[in-house]
């Protein structure tokens, strides 16, 4: 701020000079600053003027001139600083105002609300600075500061008020232009609901009106804006109908925009959420008002699936049983099937009344054929029933007609849609029926679950094929489902009725044969294959087949002793008697193989074979049946051996020397049996076992594999220290006294006076013994299925008879007790209990009076003889070899007791 530094008071009129000094004669300098009040520069004046009259008191006469010329040089100072200060603050304030208001951050640059107040905010601040100056400011100064920013902040707050009154503007427009298409967003959703879609577009138009309004659009402007916004409205909710496969509203949106009019579906209590779902499912399916299917099913059954009327309609949609037989129905009150149908019989009628949804009722209430009398007859409402009446009004409400809200390029762009979505729906729901069908068959023909298939209606085949071929088709489906119903049962049926469904429902020629044969041949042949699994594995199929059966295998498995065994084996005959079926093995064959894996790999496996026939108990039969089977387990017959002679304490040291293919060339070369020794070892060897080559017939299998247990037995004594003869004769007998001779039934062992007992004769005499324990003395078979076989529950009587005669024959045998009083039965080495549990044993006196011809040598001579004949030369041979040596009666009983193995 420049300040002048002062000036000289001299008697006479002072020359002011800026910025030097003025000087007065006879008076000491005196300064004043021009900055300071004219109180002070007066003051200063008259300190000057006294200062003078004491030392010169001529200079009085001077005192008013110089006062007065101070009093104009204070006031000329005054005002020129005044100036100068509001000058300098009002050009720095409006350097701050101007940048607030158009700066990079300005109030101009704000856009939305909150540009709203921009001109109240730089008033505001305009104030707080004008508040600011005054606290600085003289009254001059402040007077003339304020005159040049009221010009300024003038100019300014108009710019801002026109920038607020623009932004209002957009920010006006932006939210009606986000209220119309929420409406247009809302009116595309709300495409199945006229009243909602015309509400949803009247709420666009009135936001798009006052957009229209402040942009100063006159009416014919905003007429012509607002059929844009509405015919694009009605395109919005047409193509939201077709994306959702609603070809019935998208057909309704398109009439109600041409100005048609029509009807509205009227309001009706609410409909179970699962026959909502279905309805509105099969009703968009078939292109049908999901509103409309919804309302006539309350107005038909109001929900009810059982609902009867008095004239014989039924279910949801009262279907007449000539309706439901025109279009497929198999069950009327299968919800899905009956809503299908009423459904497509709307539609039907539909289609005969060109999309009249008014016709299409009274059609549906009244019959066809009443509506194109009624029709053809000049269409007199006075003629409709009022039942018709009453039915139709309860239905439809009215649209009114108006004009055509669309513009020329929706309304070709909608109608081509619309016959293009209905080419589409129709090519896809063939598609999409065509592999639905084949799922459903190739499920139905494997006897799989086809619950989760709906019930499919004729109309839907002929729908989709055309006539010819919809009947065929139809055919198809029928076939497969009732095949499928055979399938499922089949694991159930019982093997005769198997047989008799094969024989019986062959199909015979006329309408339909060629798919009624293909359908046919797949079932036989399933069912073929059923009966061949029953017999290959009966186990196994059980297993697979029942879950009574699975359960129990799993818990025996879990925890296996004779308990856990007995259940599964009880609820396996069960399983097998229900069906029909012999079940002649109680383990699955790949169950017995892996009990086989796990005995073979054992360290020990004569006690892990012995522990499992301990856990079956009395099933031992068989499960040692099919353990040492070919078929079966597959064990060694050294495992059958060893298990044979366990409790002599030889089992398992012969078990794990036949397990080692060197062992007897290995023995016989540590214990030095070479050259002639060798050769005495085995000539000992066969005429030891010479008895059991002729009991099995030398050379066979049976012959050669006892006769190396016995040679490997024997080295093992020999090994032991005992000589070669006493090695040899200790081995044969060991499996003389306990060996279950196979093949031909005849026991190793003599009688009391020293003969060869007949085991032919024995069986019989044991089979008449039978008499007295079965009670029954014309029933022996039967009681000897219960004895020998427990678990066949199953299958005809003759099937068990072959089953139990199969094993007496190849695996029978009656063994001699320790004291030769008595001999057991046994099969496989299991010992056969009667129904008390009791082994089934007799003695030699029994055997004598059952069957006298043992005690005549000569005609046991003639037995043994014959019988050994026969097993090598057949019937025949023996015969003509014998000649009258030759027994007849070994002749009859053989094909029945035995069957030899070569």
């Amino acid at each position: 701020m420049p300040v002048y530094e002062g000036m000289t008071i001299r008697g006479r009129s002072p020359n002011i000079r800026r910025p030097q000094q003025s000087e007065a004669p006879y008076v000491s300098r005196t300064t004043a600053r021009l900055d300071d009040s004219p109180v002070r520069i007066a003051a200063a004046g008259s300190a000057a003027v006294n200062q003078a009259s004491q030392d010169y008191w001529r200079s009085m006469g001077h005192f008013g001139a110089g006062l007065s010329a101070l009093g104009r040089a204070g006031a000329e100072a005054y005002i020129h600083y005044s100036a100068a200060k509001a000058e300098e603050l009002s050009t720095l304030h409006i350097q701050q105002l101007n940048q607030s208001a158009s700066g990079e951050n300005g109030y101009l640059s704000r856009q939305g609300e909150s540009s709203f107040s921009v001109a109240e905010e730089f008033g505001s601040e305009a104030q707080g600075l004008r508040d600011e100056a005054g606290k600085q400011l003289n009254p001059l100064a402040m007077r003339l500061y304020e005159r040049k920013m009221r010009d300024f902040t003038s100019r300014e707050s108009i710019k801002l008020q026109q920038h607020s009154m623009n932004q209002l503007r957009l920010f006006e427009d932006r939210n009606d232009d986000a209220a119309t298409e929420n409406a247009l967003n809302m009116a595309a959703q709300n495409y199945n609901d006229p009243e909602e879609l015309n509400r949803w577009i009247g709420e666009a138009l009135s936001s798009q009106g006052r957009k229209l309004d402040r942009q100063g659009f006159g009416e014919e402007a905003k007429t012509a804006a607002f059929k844009e916004i509405t015919s694009g409205a009605k395109r919005g909710a047409f193509t939201m109908a077709l994306a959702n496969k609603d070809i019935g509203s998208a057909r309704r949106v398109l009439n109600d925009a041409l100005g048609k009019g029509g009807n509205t579906v009227r309001p009706h209590p609410p409909l179970p959420e699962g026959v909502v779902a279905t309805a509105e499912r099969i009703a968009k399916e078939e292109g049908v008002d999901p509103e409309l299917v919804q309302a006539v099913i309350w107005q038909e059954s109001r929900g009810d699936p059982n609902a009867v009327s008095k004239a014989g309609a039924r279910g949801f949609m009262q279907l007449m049983p000539a309706t439901a037989k025109e279009m497929g129905v198999t069950d009327v009150f299968d919800p899905e099937q009956n809503i299908r149908a009423g459904t497509q019989y709307l539609k039907k009628m539909l289609g005969t009344f060109n999309g009249d949804e008014r016709l299409a009722l009274m059609a549906y209430n009244w019959g066809p054929g009443n509506v194109k009398k009624w029709l053809s007859a000049g269409a007199d409402p006075a003629k409709i029933p009022n039942e018709t009446l009453r039915y139709v009004d309860s239905l439809l409400g009215s649209m009114p007609s108006g004009e055509n809200q669309l513009t020329t390029k929706d309304e070709v762009w909608m109608r081509n849609a619309l016959v293009n979505a209905e080419k589409q729906r129709k090519g896809e729901n063939a598609v999409a029926f065509t592999n639905l069908q084949n799922d459903f068959q190739n499920d139905a023909l494997q006897g799989k679950d086809i619950s989760g298939y709906r019930n499919f209606v004729k109309s839907e085949f002929i729908d989709t094929y055309g006539e010819e071929r919809g009947e065929r088709e139809y055919l198809k489906y029928t076939e497969a489902r009732e095949a499928n119903s055979h399938l499922r049962d089949m694991k159930d049926m019982t093997n005769e009725n198997i047989n008799r469904w094969i024989v019986d429902n062959r199909p015979g020629a006329g309408p339909g044969s060629k798919i009624k044969d293909s359908v046919y041949g797949l079932v036989a042949n399933a069912m073929n294959q059923e009966l061949i699994a029953r017999a290959q594995d009966p186990a196994a199929y059980l297993i697979s087949r029942d879950e009574d059966v699975a359960r129990a295998r799993e818990a025996m498995f879990n925890n296996m002793n004779s308990d856990s065994v007995q259940a599964y084996a009880q609820v396996s005959a069960a399983a097998a008697g229900k069906r029909g079926m012999p079940l002649t093995r109680l383990f699955s064959q790949a169950d017995i193989m892996n009990m086989a894996a796990t005995i073979n790999a054992s360290g020990t496996p004569l006690e892990s074979l012995t522990r499992v026939m301990e856990s079956v108990g009395s099933y031992g039969l068989d499960v040692s049946r099919q353990l040492f089977s070919k078929q079966g387990g597959n064990l060694p017959a050294a495992a059958q051996h060893a298990y044979m002679i366990r409790n002599a304490g030889d089992g398992d040291r012969l078990w794990n020397a036949l397990r080692d293919p060197e062992f007897v060339k290995n023995t016989k070369n540590v214990l030095g049996l070479t050259g002639s020794a060798n050769t005495d070892f085995e000539d000992r060897l066969r005429s030891g076992t010479d008895e059991f080559a002729q009991t099995f017939g030398y050379h066979t299998d049976a012959a050669v594999s006892l006769q190396d247990s016995v040679r490997v037995l024997a080295l093992l004594y020999m090994r032991d220290g005992k000589n070669t003869r006493d090695a040899v004769s200790d081995a044969a007998a060991r499996f003389t006294d306990r060996y279950t001779v196979s093949g031909s039934l005849r026991i190793p062992k003599m009688d009391s006076q020293g003969k060869a007992v007949d085991a032919a004769a024995v069986m019989q005499g044991s089979r008449r013994s039978l008499n007295s324990v079965a009670g029954n003395p014309e029933d022996i078979e039967e009681h000897l299925l219960h004895t020998l076989y427990p678990v066949r529950e199953g299958g005809s009587r003759e099937e068990q008879l072959q089953a139990m005669q199969r094993d007496l024959q190849d695996n029978g045998e009656w063994l001699v007790n320790e004291d030769e009083s008595a001999a057991r039965l046994f099969i496989h080495g299991v010992l056969v209990r009667d129904k008390n549990g009791e082994p089934i044993e007799r003695t030699w006196d029994d055997f004598s009076s059952l069957a006298p011809h043992l005690t005549d040598r000569e005609v046991e001579a003639r037995r043994v003889l014959t019988t050994r004949m026969i097993t090598f030369r057949g019937v025949e041979g023996a015969r003509e070899a014998l000649g009258e040596e030759f027994d007849e009666s070994v002749a009859l009983d053989y094909p029945r007791l035995f069957r030899r193995k070569r």
